[in-house]
């Protein structure tokens, strides 16, 4: 994988969005391979707001959390919710 591939992929993962100028700069550059280099860039990536994304898409298709306000509770089968 290169390393623009790379940062495209990581992007969309973290981010659901196109790689920024930093990623971009470094994948260009060949250096987004070098561990310390990636290390720093996926803290950084998870550090930053636009990271939310990743726990809202995931969660929200892994756990079906989206459909939690269209699920209504079968109160015969768990009385204790009245």
């Amino acid at each position: 994988m290169s390393d623009i591939e790379l940062a495209s992929r990581l992007s969309f993962f973290l981010w659901s969005s196109i790689p920024d100028d930093t990623l971009i700069r470094l994948a260009t550059q060949g250096r987004l391979h070098e561990p310390l280099v990636l290390d720093q860039q996926v803290r950084r990536m998870i550090a930053d707001p636009r990271a939310d994304a990743l726990i809202s898409n995931f969660l929200g298709q892994w756990l079906y959390l989206r459909n939690v306000r269209n699920v209504a509770p079968v109160f015969e089968e768990f009385p204790g919710l009245r």
